[in-house]
């Protein structure tokens, strides 16, 4: 007897063609879901990258990445920085801009007569400023993301 001649019952190959199309069906379903979480995933990327000890000053690094499709213009963060005791030591304006879509930049400010020691957290406070070609945008504290390679946390 040739077992490829025995054709399929019909209630099988029914069986076949709803299951082939629900995996189509949840195919579409998750490449959608994909290509709309992709288009979420804009954001500005803040990452405490360095605290570096100099004479008088602890000198900081941050990473920026812009990682959305608009090119800023006009930036400008409010930092808030807490000593170990997380009591406010001091409160700086850094100026980010100009920063291109897709572009990541090194920026550094000093803390002149404080201790990197002494530093024992950085708060994202907002932004003062923060616009593009002319238009201040009003997403910016939302679009940031903070983190921080050192042992000083960054939060927002």
């Amino acid at each position: 007897m040739d077992l490829r001649r025995i054709s399929r019952p019909p209630v099988t190959r029914w069986i076949a063609k709803v299951f082939a199309a629900g995996c189509l069906a949840m195919s579409v379903t998750f490449t959608h879901v994909a290509f709309a979480s992709s288009s979420t995933n804009e954001n500005i990327l803040l990452e405490l990258n360095k605290l570096e000890q100099q004479e008088n000053a602890c000198q900081v690094y941050l990473l920026v990445t812009n990682a959305t499709e608009s090119q800023f213009d006009d930036l400008k963060l409010d930092l808030v920085i807490f000593d170990i005791d997380l009591v406010v030591m001091r409160r700086v304006a850094v100026e980010l801009a100009p920063l291109r879509a897709g572009k990541s930049s090194v920026k550094s400010f000093k803390l002149t007569g404080e201790s990197c020691s002494k530093v024992g957290r950085f708060l994202l406070n907002g932004f003062l400023t923060c616009g593009e070609t002319g238009q201040e945008r009003s997403d910016c504290i939302d679009l940031s993301k903070t983190s921080s390679r050192t042992d000083v946390a960054f939060i927002d």
